[in-house]
């Protein structure tokens, strides 16, 4: 489990895994039983450092009542060797006023100056690890920092099985899950386990402690499991307020992840 998504939020989290299918659960199962079939899904997924996706982005920035200001509709490839990171913009739009710009030239170079930093980030983190001996500060987080469910993990949560549901036509186990310690770094939701395979195909999270200048911070992510056994990242849906003296941020914002590659 050392792969690593970026997910809208400036630079923020997670996602990916994969394998083959497990037993069918019951109705009856206990909860120890439901965590430790999970647990165990988890430990047969490959690891997966190098990977390449198509990403659809829509960000719109929202005014008080939460209706949208602006819209920013992007559409780029992903590419990912070896926990490093990289964007080609294939086409950027922004709509504001009922008006729509080509922005694709100045999504490009932004990119391309956020590569420019990444490299020279990478290179002060490897000279602070060579220092210190450590791994130092990771740039994203990895899936174990947001999945309870591993034997490490699972004390640290406090989590209850709530009545069985469908996402979409999928039967699914629903179970929430509470930090013992609350942290910035932690995240409370509801997980959506597919009872037959006992992948993780939905997650609604929130922040287990917020911010005062967060106001909101709602997080759905969705999953899907690659011909190759992978599971990875199918959309994300995040809406953010963070409330400033003098300015209030609100954003909505959806990413759908396709056409996987697993890069050799």
């Amino acid at each position: 489990m050392i792969v690593f998504y970026r997910i809208f939020l400036g630079a923020a989290l997670v996602l990916l895994l994969g394998g083959g299918p497990a037993v069918a659960s019951s109705q009856t199962e206990t909860l120890d039983s439901l965590l430790d079939r999970i647990a165990e899904r988890l430990e047969s997924y490959p690891d997966l450092e190098s990977w390449a996706a198509r990403v659809n982005s829509t960000t719109q920035r929202m005014d008080k009542n939460w209706r949208p200001k602006k819209i920013t509709v992007v559409d780029k490839n992903i590419t990912v060797r070896d926990g490093e990171w990289n964007e080609e913009i294939l086409k950027a739009t922004e709509e504001k006023k009922g008006k729509i710009k080509d922005i694709t030239k100045k999504m490009a170079a932004d990119a391309a100056i956020e590569r420019a930093k990444a490299r020279q980030k990478r290179k002060k983190e490897k000279e602070k690890k060579d220092e210190r001996g450590d791994r130092g500060r990771e740039f994203v987080v990895s899936l174990d920092e947001i999945l309870p469910f591993g034997v490490k993990q699972r004390p640290e949560y406090e989590i209850t099985r709530l009545d069985d549901d469908l996402v979409g036509s999928v039967p699914v186990h629903v179970l929430s899950v509470k930090a013992r310690e609350p942290s910035d770094k932690r995240f409370d939701g509801e997980y959506f386990i597919d009872r037959t395979s006992f992948d993780i195909i939905k997650a609604d999270l929130r922040p287990s402690k917020k911010r005062s200048v967060l106001k909101r911070f709602k997080m759905e992510i969705y999953l899907q499991v690659l011909p190759e056994g992978y599971l990875v990242l199918k959309e994300t849906h995040i809406q953010l307020h963070v409330g400033l003296i003098i300015k209030n941020i609100r954003i909505d914002a959806r990413e759908t992840y396709s056409d996987y590659r697993i890069i050799n």
